[in-house]
């Protein structure tokens, strides 16, 4: 009869653990701004800034919540890359278009009818076809573009943090995504890692 009593109440603990679930896709589209950090730093004698690079970044996510603690996981299409300003205003950009998939466990709080939310988690990338370096005179003109074709690696690693807010289904999230891995794949002591600040706006759709 015990036993009986302790199968009813861990199926009907679970039956509630699955009720207070709730899950959604949520198309997203927002903006990057990109940069790379070099290990050892580049030569500031070379170039007079390193300003962040914009980009764009869109796709779709999956959201797991129960209350409090959630997990999201995303597919996103993202430009990275950088930007080198010179003392004479001409300067050169870096693109690499990447597959990302960000995987988030997520800290939601309730705020009346909206929701504030705090999440961490790896992000793995894939570079998609093939990078490019582009040289503009001070005038932006368009000077010359070189394919990066083997100097980067194809698999790229991060850690990404993420702060959002939800309401009326549409979701604003901002996230900083830290890069881990050496990027480079250039016969060299030189350790590149990306890093993206990213707005995106979303809109969750229930399942």
């Amino acid at each position: 009869m015990k036993k009986i009593i302790c199968l009813a109440i861990i199926l009907f603990s679970m039956a509630a653990f699955v009720n207070a679930a709730t899950m959604a896709i949520m198309p997203k589209i927002g903006l990057d701004l990109a940069t790379q950090r070099f290990s050892p730093a580049l030569d500031t004698s070379t170039y007079a800034s390193k300003p962040m690079k914009l980009g764009f970044v869109g796709g779709v996510g999956f959201d797991y919540n129960l209350a409090v603690l959630g997990l999201e996981a995303d597919v996103l299409f993202e430009q990275k890359g950088l930007k080198l300003t010179q003392a004479d205003s001409s300067y050169s950009t870096e693109t690499f278009n990447y597959l990302d998939v960000p995987i988030l466990a997520k800290y939601n709080l309730k705020l009346g009818g909206s929701v504030l939310f705090l999440g961490v988690g790896p992000e793995f990338s894939l570079l998609l076809g093939t990078a490019q370096e582009k040289d503009y005179d001070s005038s932006g003109n368009l000077l010359t573009t070189t394919a990066l074709t083997s100097a980067y690696k194809v698999v790229d690693f991060g850690i990404a943090i993420a702060l959002g807010f939800e309401m009326y289904s549409f979701v604003i999230d901002a996230r900083y995504s830290i890069g881990v891995g050496d990027t480079s794949n250039m016969v060299s002591d030189t350790k590149i890692r990306n890093d993206v600040l990213s707005f995106m706006v979303g809109y969750k759709i229930s399942l």
